[in-house]
């Protein structure tokens, strides 16, 4: 199982087989799990910019790698223990690859 979500307002955390903090201060974050044949991206955003100036909350979406590709594992959104962060579980095998797409920092 991997699981992703936001932390304060500037860390997307990974945890599961890769353990990792990617910073993303005014930035989306764009994460691939599994890859081309088989998987799905994560977007994760602090603040989007069509909330309110005064919201605090992050934005997590979850998308096919491409399309005609299924999903191949379970995916379960719920709210964070802090309440301003959904969680993406995604019930995939041990070792499955998370990689940042897109420009680093």
């Amino acid at each position: 199982m991997i699981r992703i979500y936001g932390v304060s307002d500037d860390l997307v955390e990974i945890e599961g087989d890769v353990e990792e903090e990617i910073g993303c201060y005014d930035k989306a974050v764009t994460l691939e799990v599994g890859g081309a044949k088989g998987g799905l991206r994560v977007v994760a955003e602090y603040a989007p910019r069509h909330a309110s100036s005064d919201v605090g909350v992050w934005r997590l979406g979850v998308e096919p790698i491409d399309e005609d590709v299924p999903i191949p594992w379970p995916v379960r959104v719920e709210l964070a223990e802090r309440g301003y962060s959904p969680v993406i579980n995604i019930d995939c095998p041990p070792g499955t690859p998370v990689q940042r797409k897109g420009a680093k920092p």
